[in-house]
């Protein structure tokens, strides 16, 4: 068959297959998938985030401890203090304790307490390490040589004489532990000063005994630490007060006495009632003298003991033991009248 004869008989096919035979789509045409960026409003203004106050710890940390002092094999976790987020530099710096601190006899200088003590920035070690040279040892920073300028030092000092404040506002806390009680030991002055704390049926945790109508003074073993964690027996205590009760549980309503801190402690070698061979004598330090009788309690009464102290460091006093206190300890704290 020639080309041209070919080409015509294709064409002849097609007319065919599009003649009365065929069929069309009638009908709308399917509707498009859903497309969400069609719900945006475009025309919603897009809300600027406001850059942290300068002159907050925020703003101090953002703009001039993050770019200045977060630097690779610096205060960036491989040196103290870590610089690395803002609420891991906030918590190295104030009421910090100072590793590297002055040498009066090679200084020149007196010891400082804190990286950063709120309302003195003079006392604080931050403030002097960015703010002058005391070469060799305790050079500007930083170290590169770039010190800070003017007004950024000007805007830490103020912030640190302004209370230290953290990223939120919020003024600083002096944390330490709460002072703790270890131990009572009660003794009878008017029979020999014998020891009955000690008198407790053979069990550690149960109450040891007294008589009525008997004069007890009471010694109390206080442990205490400060904000450098220096250890003391409980010499510094502001609040100092002891309560009886009938219940274990509840000493609303108990007998409150103060508690003495007479000049001459109790050396112990003696912890809960039991034998302590730690290499130095235990200073009970607190100490009153009651007549059970007199305070209402009667024979065959089993008479909980509470004493509440306050160190420095704490706005509010630490009862000891206390309501969540595992009942054993309570019941160390206790006698029981014959």
């Amino acid at each position: 068959m020639k080309k041209t004869t070919f080409i015509i008989f294709c064409f002849s096919l097609l007319l065919y297959a599009c003649g009365e035979n065929s069929t069309m789509i009638d009908g709308e045409l399917p509707e498009v998938p859903f497309n969400p960026f069609d719900t945006v409003d475009y025309s919603v203004p897009v809300v600027n985030i406001e850059a942290p106050d300068s002159n907050s710890f925020l703003g101090i940390h953002s703009f001039i401890l993050a770019k200045t002092c977060n630097e690779p094999g610096c205060h960036d976790g491989t040196f103290e203090p870590d610089f690395r987020t803002v609420q891991g530099a906030y918590n190295n710096l104030v009421y910090h304790p100072v590793f590297k601190n002055y040498d009066p006899q090679v200084d020149g200088m007196e010891p400082l307490q804190f990286r950063v003590l709120p309302g003195d920035s003079e006392s604080s070690m931050f403030f002097h390490r960015i703010s002058r040279d005391n070469s060799p040892g305790f050079e500007q920073m930083p170290a590169t040589g770039n010190y800070l300028p003017a007004e950024q030092i000007n805007l830490i000092r103020d912030w640190i004489d302004g209370g230290a404040s953290d990223a939120f506002g919020n003024p600083p806390m002096a944390t330490s532990l709460q002072p703790t009680c270890y131990g009572v030991a009660a003794f009878l002055p008017n029979q020999g000063n014998i020891r009955v704390d000690t008198i407790r049926n053979g069990e550690i945790y149960a109450p040891f005994f007294s008589f009525p109508n008997e004069d007890m003074k009471l010694w109390f073993l206080f442990a205490d630490t400060d904000l450098l964690e220096n250890f003391n027996f409980g010499h510094s205590l502001t609040y100092n007060k002891v309560r009886f009760s009938l219940d274990r549980l509840d000493f609303s309503n108990a007998v409150e006495l103060d508690l003495n801190i007479p000049t001459n402690d109790l050396p112990l070698n003696s912890v809960y009632s039991q034998p302590f061979n730690g290499g130095f004598q235990l200073l009970y330090t607190h100490t009153v003298t009651i007549n059970p009788t007199d305070l209402g309690f009667e024979s065959g009464d089993l008479v909980y003991v509470r004493t509440y102290v306050q160190d420095e460091d704490h706005s509010e006093a630490t009862e000891n033991p206390e309501f969540q206190t595992n009942f054993l300890i309570k019941s160390y704290f206790s006698f029981y009248m014959l």
